[in-house]
């Protein structure tokens, strides 16, 4: 049985070996041809993650680890081509989330009452990129091409626990 391995011995009867999770996801992606030149195109992905644990000990069920992560991600451009060259410009945003929720049950060493306590951590990247790449000119042994680039990007994170009673 299970609480004759080591490793389970010390966990309490009806816990959740895998905990409940539930994902939703949504891609979308669009490509326009806004002439014989030039093309604008875009996607998107967007997501949610809930995750929970729940452990019973005697009558009473409880529900501890709660953990929440929501995503977006953005990425767009435009490219446009002229003879043998193609200009891009394209950017992206990024957001990630995770809100998690714990139950304190012994006494907390951080500054933490008993009972729920709370945690968020977000992360934020954005960029933007321009590239340029084409043929120069030809030499014997083929085509002598140049390609020439440079972006700028920017990350956050930031971490804040709402719950904390410390002063």
């Amino acid at each position: 049985s299970a609480t004759e391995r080591s490793f389970t011995a010390e966990v309490p009867r009806h816990t959740d070996i895998l905990p409940t999770y539930d994902k939703l996801t949504a891609v979308l992606s669009a490509h326009q041809d806004l002439g014989a030149n030039l093309t604008v195109y875009g996607d998107a992905l967007l997501g949610q993650t809930l995750l929970w644990r729940k452990t019973t000990s005697g009558p009473t069920t409880v529900e501890y680890g709660k953990v929440r992560t929501e995503g977006s991600n953005l990425h767009g451009g435009l490219r446009y081509t002229f003879g043998d060259w193609r200009a891009e410009l394209s950017g992206t945003l990024s957001s990630q989330v995770l809100w998690r929720r714990a139950l304190v049950q012994s006494p907390p060493r951080a500054g933490y009452r008993l009972g729920d306590i709370g945690l968020k951590n977000t992360q934020d990247v954005s960029s933007v990129d321009f590239n340029l790449d084409g043929r120069l000119f030809d030499l014997p042994g083929g085509p002598v091409k140049l390609a020439v680039g440079g972006g700028h990007r920017e990350e956050t994170f930031a971490s804040v626990l709402p719950y904390s009673t410390a002063a």
